[in-house]
């Protein structure tokens, strides 16, 4: 009985996972949190994502970052990185649960950073990411970029498409 019972739970997790993977544009849909316990939780994913900005000073220089306060988490976690870097490094700092800012002052200007904020919420592990610098050269030209739409999807992007093709310069 309790084999079965696994596999149930891991099938619905599955089917929640499922959801999110495809249809995560959508914030009703749920995430479904299985226990040690074999006990299911329900969750939105704005319950476990972390929306954030930031803010950039430059005298002195330094980026705060602020997200959104959920109910429920117990820890929050700051990494940074360079751009270019492939791997984040050590954890930058550890933050109380209710944690809704962190500034950090040992930033140089013209660098660009990445920020992962980490934060466990009801035993779910909710990450957010941004890119932050003090006065960061724009990127004037990303290249060429292909386009391929789905024929199910060409009546509901007539309009977008051509608004873009009619610009001018285009």
């Amino acid at each position: 009985m309790q084999a079965s019972r696994s596999i149930l739970n891991v099938f619905v997790l599955g089917i929640a996972m499922d959801r999110i993977y495809h249809e995560s544009i959508y914030s009703f849909y749920y995430l479904f949190i299985l226990t040690a316990s074999g006990k299911i939780y329900p969750q939105t994913c704005r319950d476990v994502s972390v929306e954030l900005t930031a803010t950039v000073q430059t005298s002195p220089p330094q980026i705060t970052l602020q997200w959104v306060p959920v109910s429920g988490a117990t820890s929050c976690q700051i990494l940074r990185k360079l751009k270019t870097d492939v791997s984040w490094g050590n954890v930058l700092a550890n933050l109380p649960s209710n944690a809704t800012q962190y500034i950090d002052a040992n930033v140089s200007i013209g660098i660009s950073y990445e920020y992962r904020i980490v934060r466990v919420v009801s035993g779910a592990i909710g990450n957010g990411y941004i890119n932050a610098g003090i006065a960061i050269p724009v990127v004037e030209s990303r290249g060429i970029l292909i386009l391929v739409v789905d024929s199910t999807f060409i009546d509901g992007c007539s309009t977008e498409n051509n608004q873009t093709s009619e610009r001018p310069g285009r």
